[in-house]
């Protein structure tokens, strides 16, 4: 696990960046009760975080092929995870 880890569900939300969104639907498997495709085939955020497998969110988030989601963790605000950042490394 990469970054800070929520203090509990209402700590962290997820960003999704929709001009960086190319619809690969990586997101959607990793988490499917969490994220869905719009009809422009962008990520969409439909799940709560009370009730989202953080683990599957984070993996989803980490899986990204554009970095256009990120996990903001909410003691920061600064973006926790995103996969343009480990790209760069």
């Amino acid at each position: 696990m990469t970054g800070p880890a929520p203090a509990s569900a209402s700590d962290w939300s997820v960003a999704v960046d929709r001009d960086q969104c190319i619809g690969s639907g990586i997101c959607v498997v990793y988490a499917p009760d969490f994220f869905t495709h719009d009809d422009e085939a962008k990520a969409t955020v439909i799940g709560e975080t009370g009730d989202a497998d953080l683990s599957a969110v984070r993996t989803a988030v980490e899986a990204c092929p554009t970095g256009a989601l990120a996990l903001l963790v909410a003691d920061t605000k600064a973006a926790d995870t995103n996969a343009a950042d480990r790209k760069e490394a």
